[in-house]
C-alpha cells in the first residue's frame, strides 16, 4: 500500500468509483508488488523403462497488496529424467518341453523402482539351455534288468533326472581265475592266485563300459579234491610227494567272488576252471630190495611151480626236494611177464609167494614180479625161466 504522510492509502476513488489499479506506463503501481511467487509446471511422467521423463516448465508470478496475482511468466521448459533401481525374481523353473528343446523355462519379472516409490514390473519367458545331457544306464543283476535315466545338467550344478524306465536283459560278469603257473613242483609246495584285473559285464552278451569291483575272491572246488591236495582260499597246496616222473595227481578249480554293479552285490563264478598239477619229483631209490627164491627156475609144461618172495625191508626213495620217503610194508602184488615170453602163467600171488605153470612153446623167459607202492612206484624183482620139457 502507498502511503500519504504517515497514512496508509487504503483506497483510491474516482467520484464514487474506486480504483481498481494504477499503472505507470507498463508497471502496475497500484495496488504494488508485495512478494514474487516462483513456481513450476510439470508434465506427466513418460516412462520408457528402465527411466521415466516429463517435461518442467519454471514461473514467477507477482503477489500484490490487496492479495491479487499478476500473469505468470514463464521460463524455459527442460526435460527430467530419472533411472529406477532395478531387482529380479525367478519364478520356479519349467522342465516340461526338456527333452525337444533341451532347455527349461521359468517366468522372470523384473522390478523398477523410482524414488518415490512407484514401481513398475515387466515379465518375460527365460530359457535355460542345459550343459550336458548323459544318459545313464543302470544294472541289476539279480532281476537281470537295467534301467534308463537321462540326465540333464545345469550350470547351477542342478541335475534334471528323467526315468525312462527298465528293460530286460542277460547281464553277466566276465573274468578269468589266473595263476602264474598251475604245477606244483614238489610236496609243500602252493602256487596262488593271481587277482584278475580285467573283469567287465557285459549285457545281451555286449560289453559294458562299467567297472565292476570284486571282493571276497577264493577258490572253490570244481570236483572231488584228490588225496594229496589242500585248497584254500587263494591258495592251493601239494601236501604228499609224487613217487614217479611223469605220474601227477591233479585237481580243477573255479574262483569265487562278490560282485558289485551299481550298489548291488551278488556272488559270480570266473569264467573259467584251473586245474592245478603236481608233476613227480622221485629221483632215486635208496635201498631195500626184492628177491625171489629160486632166482631161476627149470621147468615142465602143465606144472605148476611156487615162488617165494623175498624183500628186504624198508625201501628208501629220494626226491628232488631233497626229502626221502621210508617204506616199511609192500602194497599190492602185480606179476609182469616178460611180453616176449608167451608160455608163462601166473596162476596165483600174494606178497609172499606166487604160483606159475609153463605151457607148451619156448623155451627160455624173464618173469618180472613188481610190488606197485601207492599206484606210483614199482619195486620188483627178476627172475629167469628156462623150460625143459
Amino acid at each position: 500500500m502507498y502511503k500519504i504522510g504517515n497514512d496508509l492509502i487504503k483506497r483510491v476513488k474516482i467520484g464514487d468509483t474506486e480504483v481498481k489499479k494504477i499503472y505507470l506506463g507498463e508497471k502496475q503501481i497500484y495496488p504494488n508488488v508485495v512478494e514474487q511467487i516462483n513456481g513450476e509446471d510439470r508434465t506427466e511422467w513418460v516412462y520408457n523403462l528402465p527411466k521415466r521423463t516429463r517435461t518442467i516448465t519454471p514461473w514467477t508470478q507477482d503477489l500484490y497488496g490487496d492479495g491479487s496475482l499478476g500473469e505468470k511468466v514463464y521460463g524455459s521448459p527442460y526435460l527430467d529424467e530419472e533411472t529406477a533401481e532395478i531387482s529380479y525374481k525367478n519364478g520356479d523353473w519349467n522342465y516340461t518341453n526338456i527333452e525337444s528343446s533341451g532347455a527349461r523355462t521359468c517366468i522372470k519379472t523384473t522390478f523398477y523402482t523410482f524414488k518415490d516409490g512407484v514401481e513398475k514390473t515387466t515379465k518375460a519367458t527365460e530359457t535355460d539351455p542345459a550343459i550336458s545331457r548323459t544318459e545313464t544306464y543302470s544294472y541289476s543283476y539279480l532281476k537281470q534288468s537295467r534301467t534308463l535315466s537321462i540326465v540333464y545338467q545345469f550350470s547351477d550344478n542342478y541335475s534334471y533326472i528323467i526315468d525312462k524306465g527298465s528293460e530286460s536283459g542277460e547281464i553277466a560278469v566276465i573274468f578269468s581265475a589266473t595263476f602264474n603257473t598251475t604245477t606244483i613242483p614238489a610236496a609243500g609246495g602252493s602256487i596262488t592266485l593271481q587277482y584278475p584285473t580285467n573283469q567287465y559285464m557285459t549285457w545281451k552278451g555286449t560289453r559294458v563300459d562299467k567297472s565292476v569291483p570284486l571282493a571276497n575272491l577264493q577258490l572253490v572246488n570244481s570236483g572231488t579234491v584228490p588225496t594229496g591236495f589242500s585248497i584254500g582260499s587263494q591258495i592251493v597246496t601239494a601236501q604228499d610227494r609224487q613217487k614217479t616222473l611223469g605220474d601227477a595227481r591233479s585237481c580243477s578249480v573255479y574262483l569265487q567272488a562278490i560282485a558289485t554293479i551299481d550298489g548291488e552285490s551278488f556272488t559270480v563264478r570266473s569264467n573259467n576252471t584251473i586245474t592245478i598239477t603236481q608233476s613227480g619229483n622221485y629221483l632215486s631209490r635208496g635201498s631195500g630190495s626184492v628177491t625171489t627164491n629160486p632166482t631161476s627156475l627149470e621147468v615142465i609144461s602143465g606144472t605148476n611151480y611156487t615162488v617165494q618172495i623175498i624183500p628186504s625191508l624198508p625201501f628208501t626213495y629220494n626226491y628232488s626236494s631233497g626229502a626221502t620217503d621210508t617204506i616199511y610194508s609192500l602194497g599190492a602184488l602185480e606179476l609182469i611177464v616178460n611180453p616176449l615170453v608167451n608160455w608163462i602163467t601166473i596162476v596165483n600171488a600174494n606178497t609172499s609167494s606166487f604160483t606159475m605153470r609153463c605151457t607148451s612153446g619156448g623155451t627160455i623167459g624173464m618173469v618180472e614180479v613188481y610190488f606197485v607202492y601207492k599206484n606210483a612206484i614199482n619195486i620188483g624183482a627178476v627172475m629167469s625161466v628156462h623150460r625143459i620139457g
